[in-house]
Parts: structure tokens; C-alpha cells; sequence
């Protein structure tokens, strides 16, 4: 695109070169760099509607895949907000995504049922587990990742 811009630009600049030199009429240089305006808007414009086009199509297929992970985990939201995930996230500095603790409390609660039901425990699937769209919480920093790194190492040493 910006390849094009110059070629555009050079040929402006030398229709204003014909004028310089006499070689076009006013009349005629302004006709050619409107159409050179135009076409550079319209590419503009284009590119602009093809870019907004993208991120609409990526927002529906965001909230669609949220709105599949929240129909196939109805007590997910009911969890988070609850807090009930927290002991796995503040059992793991580094696990700081809710998705994956909800999953780690799945497994948990379908060890103890197993454990409880059969006396045997029951294997539990342990493939990849898919994330949610959004991330409930904020993000941890660089340096708060770091900090939590520096604990467990400590806590490793016996320190």
C-alpha cells in the first residue's frame, strides 16, 4: 500500500512538473490530480473498511467461542465470582488464568468423586484444556511474576 502511495505521490509530482514547465493546462492538472486524490482516498477508505471488516468478523468469532466455552461450562462464571478458584490460583504464582484453575478444580472434584464412589480412583481426561475467550482477571505484571518466582525458589531452598 505504501509502495503504491509513492508511485501516486511521483505521478503528482510530475503532473506538477508538466505544469512548471508549461507542458499541461491548469484546467488538465487539476482533473488528473483529482483522480489521483481520489484513487489514493479510496484505497484509504478500502483498506480502513477491510481492516474494521476483520476485527467485527474476530469479535464474533471471540464472542462466539466464549459463548460455546460458558454453554459447555455453565458453572464457570458461578465460580470465579465465588472465589472458589482461588485457593488453585494462590496455590500456583504462576497459574494466573481462572480457565485453568477451573479445570484444575474439575480434576479435583472428579478425583474425590471417584475416590469416593468405587473406592478406585477414576482416571481423569488430562488432554489440552480449551481457555475462555477473556481473562477475568488482571493480568500480573512482569515484576509480580518475578516476585512470585523468587518465593517459590525460596520456598524450594527450605528458606
Amino acid at each position: 500500500m505504501e509502495n503504491q502511495n509513492q508511485d501516486q505521490q511521483t505521478q503528482l509530482d510530475e503532473i506538477y512538473s508538466k505544469l512548471e514547465a508549461g507542458d499541461i493546462s491548469v484546467p488538465e492538472v487539476i482533473k488528473q490530480s483529482n483522480a489521483l486524490t481520489a484513487e489514493i482516498t479510496a484505497k484509504e477508505v478500502l483498506a480502513g473498511a477491510n481492516k474494521r471488516s476483520e476485527e467485527i468478523q474476530g469479535e464474533r468469532d471471540f464472542e462466539t467461542a466464549e459463548k460455546k466455552f460458558l454453554g459447555d461450562h455453565p458453572d464457570y462464571e458461578e465460580l470465579v465470582a465465588s472465589g472458589t478458584l482461588q485457593p488453585f490460583i494462590d496455590a500456583n504464582p504462576l497459574l494466573v488464568d481462572e480457565t485453568i484453575a477451573y479445570f484444575q478444580y474439575k480434576a479435583k472434584e472428579a478425583f474425590e468423586k471417584g475416590k469416593e464412589g468405587s473406592g478406585v480412583v477414576k482416571e481423569v481426561q488430562m488432554g489440552s484444556f480449551p481457555r475462555t475467550p477473556r481473562r477475568r482477571s488482571t493480568p500480573l505484571s512482569p515484576e509480580e511474576i518475578e516476585r512470585r518466582q523468587f518465593q517459590i525458589v525460596k520456598q524450594m531452598r527450605g528458606e
